[in-house]
């Protein structure tokens, strides 16, 4: 994915590049109380620049929001791995409790039987 969008990023600057190398006449632009006067490259190349920046801006929200779920995510994971861990833990010496219990219970019957006489 990253590389298609590096593709078709070099591929938007190769085509500004040559849009701009081969419009280079003089135009006026009126904007609001202003008149500008420039090559038409500039003007394109300034109009690429604040679409690039509107989309930039405009998407920010939302990559914002995807980073701070990620983040979230990411701690839910830490605590779920812990609490995980504590319970394997927690599993591992009731197993052990358990085996020496069984140990012990097999010891006392033992003991049992060969005191009970026969």
């Amino acid at each position: 994915m990253r590389l298609l969008v590096l593709i078709l990023g070099m591929v938007i600057v190769a085509t500004t590049i040559i849009l701009a190398l081969q419009n280079t006449a003089t135009v006026a632009v009126n904007f609001a109380i202003w008149r500008l006067e420039a090559s038409l490259a500039v003007f394109l190349l300034l109009t690429l620049v604040l679409g690039f920046l509107t989309s930039f801006l405009l998407s920010m929200p939302t990559v914002i929001q995807k980073n701070w779920k990620i983040t979230n995510h990411k701690k839910r994971i830490a605590e779920l791995e812990r609490e995980s861990n504590e319970m394997i833990e927690t599993i591992s010496a009731q197993r052990k409790r358990i085996e020496y219990l069984e140990k012990s219970l097999k010891l006392e019957i033992e003991t049992t039987k060969s005191i009970e006489p026969e």
